[in-house]
């Protein structure tokens, strides 16, 4: 795993087992709670040469997400993987659990598999709410068991204003590049390494990013565009955007802002909690229930951050995502505001050039309708 020493190290240095966490959402602060670093598989791919071991067993139309953490699990014994979360985020890689629990058993690699079922209906009352509270209940009862460690609503308190620090400190640092004072290239970098290291070493790379100058004075005639998608766009066409005088005034990323958006407030019911949690959850296309919100969310954010045009970084293959767009775009062009979309996979190292061309053109479009 080339570049992933520091991270690792990170991770030893804590003491704490590791539970590997499926994107999008997982529980963090209830595995927090209980004593391990829960770490989520975002953003492998610069840790990876390849994904030789996966392909054994994935299709290759899977997104690059999914193949890039069955290579991280499957071809060694990465930062002493412990554990591994899932829930049904992905109907692609419905069976994914099956294939890594059994070939990594196969390898002589014993990792415990938790998971727990988001019910699509929704959460607001009755029946789905009472059935998820039951599987959160269930998945607190098995970490107990397995952990030999009691819940304490101390602990889960106390971890739930962890991640609510530290996703607070992701709202400082969008609003610094929204003013053209960080580079988003460089924030997203530190989102990403923050997913993979214990959010205590998480909290202080931010609170360090946060404090430091300005890296680059605002310039003028910037145009202000939004960026949503599953992942962040390459750190090559991070940088193209902002070479093209673009900055990244808002963002939808899953990776990101909608991973972060909200923390709810802890009743001394880690089931309420959860409930709240994902039923308030900032609208993703991957929680069906949300879904109905997103066309109304994200025009209101643009019009919240003066968005001139939106780039929708596609990430291939993700059903969720490539439904919705056409409905999106509609709706964006019919504001008034510019839309570009850009398709990448997990050969996009290779494929930058022409879409740093389309970038440039966006630009030059936003640029000859004035500021």
């Amino acid at each position: 795993m080339k570049g992933f020493d520091a991270l690792e190290r990170a991770l030893g240095e804590s003491g704490r087992p590791v539970v590997c966490c499926f994107p999008l959402y997982p529980p963090l602060e209830l595995f927090h709670a209980m004593g391990f670093n829960p770490i989520v598989l975002w953003g492998l791919k610069p840790f990876l040469a390849s994904t030789s071991a996966c392909d054994k067993h994935v299709q290759t139309f899977a997104c690059s997400v999914g193949r890039h953490l069955t290579e991280f699990l499957l071809s060694g014994d990465v930062a002493g993987v412990d554990s591994v979360f899932f829930y049904n985020a992905c109907d692609t890689l419905r069976n994914l659990p099956e294939i890594l629990s059994r070939n990594m058993i196969g390898a002589g690699r014993q990792a415990k598999f938790y998971h727990f079922h988001v019910p699509m209906q929704g959460l607001g009352a009755g029946v789905g709410r009472d059935y998820f509270k039951g599987e959160v209940g269930r998945l607190a009862s098995s970490l107990e068991k397995d952990c030999h460690v009691a819940f304490s609503n101390r602990n889960f308190q106390d971890s739930v204003e962890k991640y609510r620090k530290m996703r607070g400190l992701h709202a400082v640092l969008q609003e610094r590049v929204a003013r053209g004072q960080l580079g988003f290239g460089r924030y997203a970098r530190a989102v990403h390494e923050g997913h993979l290291v214990p959010v205590e070493a998480a909290i202080d790379t931010l609170q360090s990013l946060a404090r430091e100058p300005p890296s680059n004075p605002r310039r003028e005639g910037l145009h202000r565009v939004m960026l949503s998608g599953i992942m962040p766009p390459p750190p090559e066409l991070s940088d193209a955007i902002e070479r093209a005088g673009l900055v990244v005034a808002a963002n939808d990323i899953a990776s990101m802002h909608r991973s972060f958006r909200h923390t709810p407030r802890f009743n001394g019911d880690v089931g309420d909690y959860y409930v709240d949690f994902y039923s308030r959850h900032c609208p993703c296309p991957t929680l069906l229930f949300t879904a109905d919100q997103r066309a109304g969310y994200l025009a209101d954010m643009a019009k919240d951050n003066g968005v001139e045009g939106v780039i929708f970084v596609g990430e291939k293959f993700c059903e969720y995502e490539y439904l919705e767009f056409p409905h999106i775009e509609k709706i964006f062009k019919q504001n008034g505001i510019h839309v570009l979309s850009l398709e990448v996979s997990i050969d996009d190292r290779d494929n930058v050039a022409p879409l740093e061309g389309r970038i440039e053109a966006f630009a030059e479009l936003l640029g000859s309708e004035g500021p």
